[in-house]
């Protein structure tokens, strides 16, 4: 819990970084996009920093699931919104480095999205060995 709140607080004075949305940031909700199915890892992760940023900023946070691509379509769709703090992508490393390299079409750059911080880290470790 104490952690949550901790990256609330950060996250918060991330996105009130300019002296434009200082004073009245946040005047509405904010979207928190995930690019994953709810129920998954990632949704638990944006559903708990959710909860503990809506505290902290006295505005609700409204978690959107927009699964599908390898999480392309959220990164997608929080590239073109406004740019004003309003929508924020959970992104993971496929949509920021791993499809812009397999795909030079995307309709996005990772260079359209501004990085706030590391939410989480996950290890991936295999155990392999040759078979016979």
């Amino acid at each position: 819990m104490r952690r949550n709140f901790a990256f609330a607080a950060a996250l918060a004075m991330c996105l009130m970084g300019a002296d434009a949305y200082a004073q009245a940031y946040p005047s509405r909700p904010i979207r928190l996009v995930v690019g994953f199915s709810p129920g998954g890892a990632a949704d638990i992760v944006a559903r708990n920093i959710g909860e503990g940023l809506g505290r902290a900023l006295g505005q609700p946070i409204i978690i959107e699931n927009r699964a599908g691509a390898g999480s392309s379509i959220a990164a997608d769709n929080v590239a073109k919104s406004a740019p004003d703090g309003y929508s924020v992508l959970i992104a993971s490393p496929a949509s920021i480095s791993v499809n812009p390299a397999l795909n030079p079409k995307l309709n996005y750059r990772p260079s359209d999205l501004l990085p706030i911080t590391k939410v989480s880290a996950a290890a991936q470790q295999i155990c392999c060995r040759r078979s016979k």
